[in-house]
């Protein structure tokens, strides 16, 4: 089963698997109350959640983690993304001086 949770500017999913459930993407920082919204609609809960996979490593799609993997969520990373994980700090610090896309 394959659910699209639309609740901010970015499409997310959830995927209901066998041996763990997977959500890929998430929206902006801050958007976790409209998140918890969505699940809801699709009588998801958040211990539900076994994975957490970001597409990509931009604002718009990791912004959540971070809650998600203290709520214990396991964070899958592919070896590929490895080296931009980090290429994002430079993504939020230009958005917090409001340089980004300057």
């Amino acid at each position: 089963m394959v659910s699209k949770l639309k609740y901010g500017n970015t499409n997310t999913f959830f995927i209901h698997g066998i041996s763990g459930n997977l959500l890929i993407d998430t929206d902006y920082a801050g958007t976790l109350p409209a998140f918890y919204r969505a699940i809801k609609e699709h009588n998801i809960k958040i211990s539900d959640i076994t994975y957490v996979l970001a597409t990509h490593y931009h604002p718009d799609h990791i912004g959540l983690i971070s809650e998600f993997m203290e709520l214990g969520v396991k964070l899958l990373l592919i070896d590929t993304q490895v080296e931009y994980i980090h290429f994002s700090d430079e993504i939020f610090i230009a958005i917090q001086n409001n340089t980004a896309f300057s």
